[in-house]
């Protein structure tokens, strides 16, 4: 994912610039090996805006799960908030990853995965609170996410990226191979529904 703005002096590619043969070309290497979807700058919603880095919003991702022949569930989710002057592939120190109750969308402590044993209850740029925060629109997100859970029966576990926007919760994409990582953080922190390594055990051929 990238960040593409255009502000009346030219074009930047997550707030760095980049000129129209060099954005022109960026974008024609990436349709010649994938599709490309490009869509609206998403702001984030107002009562998120601390947590927002350069506009770019934090991400809501929720795993859902079921059972064979079973209703989907909410597994488990996890909100990563970017970092000021990192890139958000940086896996290990790109992104502060805050684990959420399930059942009440409470913020625990966030942690980096560089520094997985330093809790971060707040962030240490601006002082913006994220231990006991409740997320505003998270019972919407589940909902969603569920929504879309429903429409693919034959899959086992989906992790779901939203964004919480001005307008509501917005649904990026749904991941089916998702970082092991990642899949297991809040699990970690006890936040969790079930543990997904038996539940994907009950999918294999007997």
């Amino acid at each position: 994912h990238a960040g593409l703005r255009h502000d009346g002096g030219g074009w930047q590619i997550d707030a760095q610039p980049v000129d129209a043969t060099a954005l022109a070309a960026r974008l024609n290497r990436l349709l010649g090996v994938d599709d490309l979807l490009v869509q609206e700058h998403l702001t984030p919603c107002t009562t998120l805006a601390d947590l927002a880095t350069a506009s770019r919003a934090p991400v809501l991702r929720l795993a859902t799960a079921r059972r064979p022949d079973k209703a989907p569930f909410l597994q488990s989710a996890l909100l990563t908030v970017p970092v000021p002057d990192r890139h958000p592939r940086d896996f290990l120190h790109g992104g502060v990853q805050v684990p959420v109750d399930p059942a009440s969308g409470r913020l625990a402590a966030g942690i980096l995965l560089g520094a997985p044993h330093r809790p971060i209850p707040r962030l240490p740029w601006n002082n913006a609170r994220l231990m006991g925060r409740t997320l505003p629109g998270f019972e919407d997100a589940v909902t969603m996410a569920l929504g879309a859970m429903t429409a693919l029966p034959g899959l086992a576990l989906v992790h779901w990226d939203l964004i919480p926007s001005t307008r509501g919760m917005v649904m990026l994409e749904g991941n089916t191979g998702s970082n092991w990582i990642l899949a297991t953080l809040p699990g970690a922190f006890g936040l969790e529904t079930a543990s997904l390594p038996p539940l994907l055990r009950a999918w294999l051929p007997a």
